[in-house]
């Protein structure tokens, strides 16, 4: 049972990061590329959207950019360093389920060093909220900038 909540979690950060990659895609398709930004990804929409914005002609609200910012730490940075590239063989993956929330990882290690870092992942549910809400500001900001659409009907005979 603790191996599966384990392989959920970091299954999770996992289809996390490729849904806010996926997003990048939606909003690289809605709008059109612009040159010199390279989307191919949420990190590479992170450090490009200001030209990208820019280029489209686009405003982002503040919560929009806070949750991309938000969300890159929170998922991507996490996985990425905390999970998938952490190589230290003294690792020691616990999981925390407090009772009301989501499940999340504890690391720690055995045999700890003084520059070992013990780390908590956020909750599950906390966690999903947060991509939830994002979800909600990309419709939202795809929403109120309609009119920027790169996407033409298709004419029909």
């Amino acid at each position: 049972m603790r191996c599966e909540l384990i392989l959920e979690i970091e299954s999770f950060y996992t289809m996390a990061k490729i849904l806010l990659d996926r997003i990048v895609d939606l909003i690289l398709v809605y709008f059109g590329s612009a040159r010199g930004c390279s989307l191919r990804s949420h990190h590479s929409f992170l450090k490009n959207y200001d030209k990208y914005f820019k280029t489209q002609s686009i405003p982002p609200s503040s919560e929009f950019l806070n949750a991309i910012q938000q969300l890159q730490i929170d998922v991507c940075e996490f996985r990425d360093k905390k999970i998938v590239h952490q190589n230290n063989p003294r690792l020691s993956l616990g999981i925390a389920y407090p009772e009301g929330q989501g499940a999340y990882l504890s690391v720690g290690h055995f045999y700890p060093k003084v520059s070992d870092e013990s780390y908590e992942s956020q909750s599950l549910d906390k966690l999903s909220v947060k991509i939830n809400d994002y979800a909600d500001l990309v419709l939202a900001f795809l929403i109120a900038n309609r009119e920027h659409v790169a996407l033409k009907l298709a004419e029909t005979e």
